[in-house]
């Protein structure tokens, strides 16, 4: 009997401990234009950086020209989901299903 409670006590301390650390997604939570400024440019860095053949289907000046519409694009505060919404737009000019 006293290893159950040993063992009941002893799980109910760990499972407090894995939550204490863990943030709820909230798909409703919205971002700064800053935020979303920042990410815009880590966006256009890292396709260019990882990409093979980024300009493959559409010149550097193209895709600049995207990413410029993508800022312009972003409102005051966006929701992560409104944001990938409007990045989604950058697959019309990479034209690469795989990104």
């Amino acid at each position: 009997m006293l290893t159950k409670i040993y063992f009941g006590l002893l799980f109910l301390i760990f499972s407090c401990l894995v939550a204490v650390g863990q943030e709820t997604y909230n798909p409703f939570k919205t971002f700064s234009k800053a935020q979303l400024l920042e990410d815009a440019d880590y966006l256009a860095e890292y396709l260019v950086k990882a990409h093979p053949a980024i300009y493959w289907h559409s010149s550097e000046v193209e895709f600049q020209q995207a990413i410029s519409k993508l800022k312009e694009s972003l409102s005051e505060e966006m929701t992560e989901l409104e944001f990938l919404a409007e990045a989604a737009k950058l697959n019309s000019v990479i034209k690469c299903v795989h990104s």
